[in-house]
């Protein structure tokens, strides 16, 4: 590989990073707001015209094209830490969170 080539490399594993660290932050607020059932977040713009899912998206997008481009410069490289990916938390694909309603439930006699 060429300096040249180490230097694209290199700022490409910047931009990298600072996408997936841009996400983790979006993410972690997002995660918030779909934690506040009584907020009225299905109401929002935000919540209807599917800001986190198109973000999502783009942000797989993105990443896919960085990592293709370093593995393109780099090709004996090894691309383990470019291919981390934050674990996805527990809710991160749940819209929001839904309390049912209470049922009554009969007590049971043992008969």
């Amino acid at each position: 590989m060429s300096e040249m080539d180490g230097r694209i490399v290199v700022d490409l594993q910047s931009k990298l990073r600072v996408i997936n660290n841009y996400w983790e932050k979006f993410e972690t607020q997002h995660e918030k707001m779909m934690q506040v059932r009584d907020s009225g977040i299905v109401n929002t713009d935000y919540y209807k015209s599917k800001v986190y899912e198109d973000l999502l998206k783009k942000h797989h997008v993105n990443r896919a094209i960085l990592v293709s481009e370093i593995a393109r410069k780099c090709e004996p490289c090894d691309l383990s830490e470019s291919m981390k990916v934050a674990a996805p938390s527990s809710t991160s694909n749940i819209p929001f969170k839904t309390n049912l309603p209470p049922i009554d439930i009969r007590k049971f006699s043992g008969n």
